[in-house]
C-alpha cells in the first residue's frame, strides 16, 4: 500500500518540479555589453547567449516537454482515480483510502477532481510566471490567475470544510 501511495504522490508532485525546470530555460540575464549594447544570456547557463541557435533549441525542447508532460501527468492521475470514482463520490468520511487521501481529502465527495485543478493553479502561480519576460508582466499574470481561481473556488465551493471555503 505504501508503494502505491508514494508512487501516486511522486506522480502528482513531480510534475510542478519538472514544469519549473523547463520554465527556467526562459529566464534570462541581461548585461551591459559596452559597445555591443545589452547582452542577453540564459540565466541557468551564462555561456549560452539568447541570440544563439542553442538557446532556441533549448526553448523549443522546453515548450515541447511541457506540452507532453502536462497532459500525460494529469491524464495518468485522472485515469488512476477514474475506476474508484463511485467510491470517491459516495464517501461520507473525509478519508477513504490511504492510497489517495493525500489528494482527495480536502475536497467534497462530488468535487474530487478539484485536486487536479489545484495542482494546475499551483503551477500557474509559480512556474508559469517564469515564462514572462519582466516583473510587471509576472505580477499582472499572477493577479489575474489568482482572481480567476479565487472566483472559481468561491462559486463552486469544492472544499470539504466550510471554513476553508
Amino acid at each position: 500500500i505504501g508503494v502505491i501511495k508514494y508512487s501516486n504522490m511522486l506522480n502528482i508532485y513531480l510534475w510542478p518540479v519538472s514544469v519549473k525546470t523547463y520554465a527556467s530555460a526562459f529566464i534570462v540575464d541581461k548585461f551591459d555589453g559596452g559597445d555591443d549594447g545589452m547582452m542577453c544570456y540564459m540565466a541557468a547557463d551564462l555561456s549560452i547567449p539568447c541570440s544563439s541557435s542553442e538557446y532556441t533549441v533549448i526553448k523549443v525542447l522546453a515548450v515541447a516537454s511541457l506540452l507532453i508532460v502536462t497532459p500525460l501527468t494529469l491524464g495518468a492521475f485522472f485515469i488512476c482515480l477514474l475506476p474508484i470514482r463511485q467510491v470517491l463520490e459516495t464517501r461520507t468520511k473525509r478519508k477513504c483510502s490511504p492510497l489517495i487521501d493525500f489528494v482527495t481529502a480536502r475536497w467534497k465527495p462530488k468535487q474530487w477532481h478539484f485536486a487536479m485543478t489545484d495542482v494546475v493553479r499551483r503551477v500557474m502561480c509559480t512556474s508559469a510566471l517564469l515564462f514572462m519576460e519582466d516583473v510587471q508582466s509576472q505580477m499582472l499574470l499572477s493577479i489575474v490567475v489568482n482572481i480567476l481561481f479565487s472566483t472559481l473556488y468561491r462559486e463552486v465551493n469544492p472544499f470539504w470544510d466550510e471554513a476553508t471555503s
